[in-house]
């Protein structure tokens, strides 16, 4: 399992890894992070491993911070037999301030993923995507797994919440040997209730407003029953998006721009079996963006300031692509 990279450790004098994960990284994103470095110090105890997100969140940084954790900020002392790893991360534009450094850079690179993508780099050697897995902490489970290696407490505790962030308790990569993997965890120490206490977070004042917000706004459409949400904020699209499916919508696209940057969040209900992910790398393909994730929850990033006139047209955009691929019906507005 990810023979090039245990090579590259192992094969290597003093190895230097650079792991970059998306901006406001995630529980799924730090877990599979530490436990990647971790592992590799077991390959090879002489390895340099430093990670590097554009942000952490709430529930990512209690865990940090419950066990001294913490991620280098400058990026020094780069030579070229250093290995680039993007983990958990569904598009290079998605690694926010270190975007540019890691397309310019001449190093080999590797992506090791859950997420479903199209995006490549140059210089990109390896590439391991695991749909399946649900979550990149159970992939790197997994590799412990696979190499008769096991990881500290902490490190399976961190893989433990990192994949009941992602797979959102067991709603997505369902099968056995999920299950199986996370009783492995849990026999190696991994604490579950306190993994699932950093996943408890009140949602502060600014998230609540931008939910409220998200609501004011709203604009929908159904089509042969199905309703399709949008709206537009200035932060917390993710957690907007969350929100309005909670209110009933069945697949929700949320926009949040900001002067040089547009994000989108896209939700889509479960049991629906609609590929959000396809829906936003098409929207972003067309308007000069990138985007990815999993089957009912997607986002997209463009690099430039979009005005409210193009917000407008890659909404009727996403209702448009959105509506091909739902039940054939007339749309009818209901505003």
């Amino acid at each position: 399992m990810l023979r090039e990279y245990y090579n590259y450790i192992t094969n290597s004098k003093k190895p230097q890894i650079l792991v970059f994960l998306h901006n406001n990284a995630d529980p799924d994103a730090i877990g599979s992070a530490f436990a990647l470095k971790e592992l590799s110090l077991m390959f090879n105890s002489d390895a340099s491993i430093l990670i590097f997100a554009d942000g952490i969140n709430q529930s990512a940084t209690k865990a940090m911070q419950s066990y001294n954790l913490s991620t280098s900020k400058k990026i020094t002392d780069i030579n070229e037999n250093d290995l680039i790893v993007i983990l958990d991360t569904a598009n290079i534009i998605q690694l926010g301030k270190y975007t540019e450094f890691v397309t310019g850079s001449l190093n080999k690179k590797m992506i090791i993923d859950h997420h479903t993508t199209k995006e490549s780099s140059e210089g990109t050697i390896f590439r391991y995507l695991f749909p399946e897995a649900g979550s990149t902490c159970m992939i790197l489970a997994k590799m412990f797994r696979h190499y008769d290696q096991i990881p500290t407490e902490t490190i399976s505790t961190l893989l433990i919440m990192g994949h009941l962030y992602d797979s959102r308790r067991f709603i997505h990569g369902v099968n056995e040997d999920s299950f199986l993997m996370m009783a492995k965890l849990i026999s190696w120490g991994g604490d579950y209730n306190k993994a699932n206490q950093f996943l408890q977070n009140e949602p502060n004042f600014s998230e609540k407003i931008a939910k409220i917000k998200a609501h004011q706004k709203l604009k929908y459409k159904t089509v042969n029953g199905f309703i399709i949400a949008a709206s537009s904020i200035g932060a917390f699209e993710a957690s907007a998006a969350r929100s309005l499916i909670n209110l009933g919508a069945d697949v929700v696209l949320v926009l949040s721009g900001k002067k040089s940057e547009l994000r989108g969040s896209a939700r889509a209900r479960v049991n629906l079996k609609l590929n959000v992910a396809e829906i936003v790398a098409k929207l972003s393909e067309k308007f000069g963006g990138e985007g990815g994730g999993h089957m009912s929850a997607a986002g997209f990033n463009i690099k430039h300031q979009v005005t409210k006139k193009e917000q407008a047209d890659i909404i009727n955009y996403f209702i448009k692509l959105t509506t091909q691929v739902l039940p054939s019906a007339e749309l009818k507005d209901i505003e």
